[in-house]
């Protein structure tokens, strides 16, 4: 792994980024800009948050806004544009505004939200994290309408050995929370990306259920879903959910037309939006973190570029805030073989096959204390190295045919 990462010319200058002065780190970020023009490296990010260097982050783009024009943005000096998605929410929850909000209108109207937790021994955090999640939806012009029937949180106890179905249990009771929170329990500790699988099923079951014993046959009641899987913890900005909802419903527009949002809102036929399509969206907690989670996150990366035989269209196929279709996650995550750290490679490398549209954002991103994955230094050496070796076994079993795409098998 280490002779994989120092082979590649971009390693050094992320070694040597951490230790420059600000004047010679100018020039680093001047070449960042040119190989990489659409994120300014975490890295850098890094040493411009923690250093307050006067470092010209040369990283002034286009971003599409939520009204459908085209504004100029550049990056803030605390490093990164966490800020930009709650500007993006502010516009974005007024269904009225801009000139492609009749198709955003009629597309949200038909569409619920479940946002799924897999939980393990979270007693002590979950708590909080379904507390500043259901506050956001239901103060939402957008979910916490009708008195926020549109919305819900599926918790997935996946084993745990602590109070955490206690916890949820209390969350659900609680009427002041505004939201409906449901959970369900594994009988054993399975993985995350399994507990991810219950509660993908769960959705769908509940909806064909609601479907088949509603008064009325008309099809266009089934309600259609859009999934957010976040971590327990909380780590994930929900102040990125709305930002995250608006791109994924360009991304399925504009890779089911061949057209854009402009061209969408004004064809008549696009005023009955569906949600059935299959597309993705994965965070990107670039410059959100610490420098040595930077650079382990980093090195994983590129690892696996080598192993999948080229990018899974996304920098972070680690992040723990994943936006999808209900049909895309049924699809992606049905009989991994792959169930806990490396599943969300699994997931990437299936849709990569599949050609199912995945694409990235920028998201807010806390590190919280108190992680299971690993505490020291030898566990994170150990737990990359298995990490690795999965992924290798992984690519090994889908080339002889081993492992199948789900549709294959």
């Amino acid at each position: 792994f280490f002779l994989m990462s120092v082979s590649t010319p971009h390693f050094w200058i992320l070694f040597f980024a951490a230790y420059l002065p600000p004047t010679a780190l100018s020039y680093v970020t001047c070449y960042n800009s040119c190989y990489h023009s659409s994120v300014t490296h975490p890295v850098l990010n890094y040493y411009h948050k923690h250093h307050r260097a006067n470092v010209p982050l040369l990283e002034r783009r286009f971003f599409p806004s939520r009204s459908g024009l085209w504004l100029n943005r550049s990056t803030n000096r605390e490093g990164g544009n966490i800020g930009d998605a709650n500007e993006e929410e502010k516009e974005f929850d007024d269904l009225s505004c801009g000139s492609s909000s009749s198709i955003k209108q009629s597309a949200l109207s038909s569409a619920a939200l479940t946002i799924i937790l897999p939980a393990y021994n979270e007693e002590l955090r979950i708590e909080n994290t379904i507390a500043e999640y259901a506050e956001h939806l239901k103060t939402s012009k957008i979910w916490g309408r009708d008195g926020g029937t549109w919305c819900d949180i599926l918790v997935v106890d996946d084993g745990s050995e602590d109070g955490t179905c206690e916890v949820v249990r209390r969350c659900a009771s609680n009427p002041d929370l505004g939201i409906t929170v449901r959970s369900i329990s594994l009988a054993a500790n399975e993985g995350k990306g399994s507990a991810v699988s219950r509660g993908l099923a769960s959705i769908d079951s509940m909806n064909r259920k609601n479907f088949l014993t509603s008064s009325d046959d008309d099809e266009s009641q089934y309600i259609e879903n859009i999934v957010l899987v976040a971590d327990a913890d909380g780590s994930g900005d929900i102040g990125s959910l709305n930002a995250m909802v608006d791109k994924l419903l360009e991304l399925i527009i504009i890779t089911n037309t061949n057209t854009d949002m402009d061209a969408a809102n004004n064809d008549e036929n696009m005023r009955n939006f569906s949600w059935g399509k299959k597309a993705m969206l994965v965070g990107n907690r670039a410059g959100n973190t610490s420098l040595s989670r930077i650079v382990t996150r980093w090195g994983f990366q590129t690892t696996v570029k080598l192993f999948c035989g080229g990018s899974l269209q996304v920098e972070d196929t680690q992040c723990g805030f994943k936006l999808m279709t209900l049909e895309t996650g049924l699809l992606l995550y049905s009989n991994l073989n792959l169930k806990r750290w490396t599943h969300d490679v699994e997931v990437l490398y299936r849709a990569k096959e599949l050609s199912i549209p995945v694409t990235q954002m920028k998201i807010g991103w806390v590190d919280k204390e108190g992680s299971k994955l690993a505490s020291t230094a030898l566990d994170v050496v150990k737990i990359s190295t298995i990490m690795l070796l999965e992924v290798l076994f992984m690519r090994i079993n889908y080339i002889i045919g081993r492992w199948k795409t789900p549709g294959n098998q």
